[in-house]
């Protein structure tokens, strides 16, 4: 079984995206159906939460074209260390 952290997204953790060549992002607060997040870069913005079949929470950010989306998906369950 999961603990908790591994399977939401906690305000002041940071999360990897999935191409990790790219620079995380840190969750700087929640509600139940969205995270509010700073990137590297220092801006500031909205994702909606999902949780995948093992109900652990997802989120991809909407500002990307749709062809990249796939590569700025973020899972609870890859915090940075």
């Amino acid at each position: 079984m999961k603990l908790c952290c591994d399977t939401e997204f906690v305000v002041g953790r940071s999360y990897w995206p999935a191409d990790r060549s790219y620079d995380p992002v840190t969750v700087i607060s929640r509600t139940e159906k969205s995270i509010k997040v700073r990137s590297g870069s220092g801006s500031e913005f909205r994702m909606f939460i999902k949780k995948d079949h093992d109900g652990t929470e997802t989120c991809k950010d909407s500002s990307v074209p749709l062809k990249w989306r796939r590569v700025f998906t973020y899972c609870a369950d890859d915090p940075v260390s």
